[in-house]
């Protein structure tokens, strides 16, 4: 039985997303929702269990949003294939995923793809995000202040956080942090298959 890739990428996605909340709701019941994290104020075990769930949930959401892109990336190339034959294909091959969800769909309709709307939205801030995540350049972390006080360790781990979504204060980016854009976004693949379906006549 064929099953098309970009489904078995949403399915790792979606895997690794039901661990994200998971882990995301263990971290808010031990931070009482995500309040400042004093070390000094807690036991070793406590900490430990802090710094993991942190490190758990990051990744999580890390490996969802790389998966969520690639699916969608995969769904799109597939509806060009189809509705456009691999000659058109081949010559639109070099263009972003968003130029071609939007030549495709335009091409294959014979409608505009509404990028004015939520789902346009979506599928640009998970592409942003997974694009800063891959590119993202080495950040020299110093551990001397990290471990200085609780406060400022918060702050500074923060600022490097904040400096891979490429704002170089290190304070808050004005890119869509990435928890923000997968709680908003999850469910966009689905969303445009059932568009690209509910849109375009059978092939």
């Amino acid at each position: 039985m064929h099953t098309a890739i970009h489904k078995l990428l949403y399915s790792i996605a979606n895997e690794h997303f039901e661990k994200y909340k998971y882990t995301s709701k263990k971290y808010n019941l031990l931070t009482d929702n995500n309040k400042q994290w004093d070390l000094l104020s807690h036991t070793k075990d406590e900490n430990e269990q802090y710094f993991s769930l942190y490190s758990d949930k990051t990744k999580y959401a890390i490996i969802t949003v790389v998966f969520l892109v690639m699916s969608i990336e995969g769904l799109i190339n597939e509806y060009g294939l189809v509705y456009l034959g691999k000659s058109r294909f081949m010559e639109l091959e070099r263009e972003s995923i968003r130029e071609k969800l939007v030549t495709f769909f335009n091409e294959a309709s014979g409608n505009k793809f509404p990028t004015d709307r939520k789902l346009y939205q979506s599928i640009k801030d998970l592409i942003d995000v997974r694009n800063t995540l891959v590119h993202s350049k080495s950040i020299e972390i110093d551990i001397n202040v990290l471990l200085r006080t609780d406060v400022e360790a918060e702050e500074v781990f923060n600022g490097y956080i904040n400096s891979i979504f490429g704002n170089g204060k290190r304070k808050s980016s004005r890119q869509k942090s990435m928890e923000r854009v997968l709680e908003s976004s999850h469910n966009v693949y689905i969303e445009l298959m059932e568009y690209l379906q509910q849109n375009t006549g059978e092939k």
